[in-house]
């Protein structure tokens, strides 16, 4: 019976107990970690065999020694003492580190995050081996640390110290009643990625900023809406007609009166909306980086999956088909059809026929993948191998 092949993919794999015996039962073994821990006596012996590391960092440890492994889900805040042991860290969501969190002995041997890691630049010779599946933001140690937008109200003021802000991607200044001179007298400065400031307040609040920041004059009684995706008759009648959404924004349906009460809107996204919205939009100040994107004819949208008929599309003078997770489209539709008819737009997948091809091409728009349901599934390199055992898991321990 010929000898199998063994192909480990893990978080962390520990090599330090390996056995002789083990290495020769395979025909080769191929190792893919994120950590891996080892000693001089794995090392050696390993070498005498068909082992094939990957390892992102390697950790040499004693034989004796044990080691923790820790998993988050969600936010984690690693401060000073946090750990008394060897200790794996591996964070599923967002990892933040303390200034002071590596002083003393280190127990943190490494660290994996899948999601974003945030933790201030004087810690960057100190810490431990990472792997960041995701973002790595690095802030000034002498920064007071904010929320990724920030809001600058009448309450931040009066909390206020004589410091330095920080906020990762942006600061609003859209409180009127907000004193903006006791931010200066106290020497307060922000350091962000852009900032949105009411047009009375302007004058008093630019010096709060360093001139490589973008800043962006509101009017006056601006609203930010943080979790708004669609603008509604609902949504104008209370809050206004003068909106900030940081985000893409739908704009359907609305009446002409309820589209008069549309004044002003800064969107940092992009904006779908009909033909009437858009009207209304050429009619406003609205910024030349925001796309606008026209949802033409009928419109289907938010569908997990979608089947677009033949009859559905005649019935049809133009249809957009809009943020659904998969579209089906009827074969029986000619390319002419789709390509005078049919507006594809942040779809997920769509899925046509070979001859439908070049016209959904076309007609497609910020859609992830076009798959053509007749061709023949292509062989890919990596279909398992009957020849091969493969473990997939957190931690490994030979």
């Amino acid at each position: 019976m010929s000898q199998k092949k063994l192909d480990i993919n893990s978080v962390i794999c520990d090599v330090r107990k390996v056995a002789a015996n083990t290495l020769a039962a395979y025909k080769s073994i191929k190792i893919n970690t994120g950590m891996l821990f080892n000693n001089e006596s794995s090392s050696a012996l390993m070498a005498d065999y068909d082992v094939d590391i990957n390892a992102e960092n390697v950790v040499s440890l004693p034989d004796d020694e044990t080691v923790a492994h820790k998993v988050i889900n969600g936010t984690c805040l690693i401060t000073k003492g946090m750990f008394t042991t060897p200790t794996y860290l591996l964070v599923n969501g967002k990892a933040e580190i303390e200034a002071d969190a590596f002083d003393g002995e280190k127990q943190l041997l490494g660290i994996t995050v899948n999601g974003t890691i945030s933790y201030p630049d004087s810690l960057s010779g100190s810490l431990p081996p990472m792997t960041v599946n995701g973002k790595a933001e690095v802030y000034p140690a002498d920064c007071t640390k904010l929320p990724d937008t920030a809001n600058v109200d009448k309450l931040f003021i009066l909390r206020s110290k004589a410091t330095r802000y920080y906020s990762r991607k942006r600061v609003l200044m859209l409180d009127l009643s907000a004193d903006i001179l006791r931010l200066a007298e106290k020497n307060t400065m922000f350091v962000t990625k852009e900032a949105y400031i009411a047009s009375s307040l302007l004058e008093d609040a630019v010096n709060l900023f360093d001139e490589s920041i973008k800043i962006t004059e509101v009017p006056d009684g601006t609203v930010y809406l943080p979790d708004c995706d669609a603008i509604t008759g609902d949504t104008l009648r209370r809050h206004g007609g003068k909106l900030l959404i940081l985000d893409d924004v739908r704009i359907t349906g609305l009446s002409a009166e309820e589209l008069q009460m549309l004044e002003s809107l800064h969107v940092a996204g992009s904006i779908y909306t009909d033909e009437a919205g858009a009207a209304r939009l050429h009619t406003l100040s609205i910024s030349p980086d925001t796309e606008i994107f026209i949802l033409r004819g009928d419109l289907i949208m938010n569908r997990g999956s979608f089947l677009l008929t033949a009859a559905q599309l005649e019935r049809s003078d133009a249809l957009t088909v809009f943020y659904c997770g998969s579209v089906t489209i009827d074969d029986r539709i000619s390319p002419e059809e789709i390509r005078d008819k049919l507006s594809l737009l942040s779809c997920g997948t769509v899925l046509c026929t070979t001859n439908q091809l070049n016209a959904v091409e076309l007609a497609a728009t910020d859609c992830g993948q076009i798959v053509c349901s007749d061709s023949a599934p292509e062989d890919t390199e990596h279909a398992e191998d009957e020849d091969t055992t493969f473990i997939n898991t957190v931690k490994y321990q030979f």
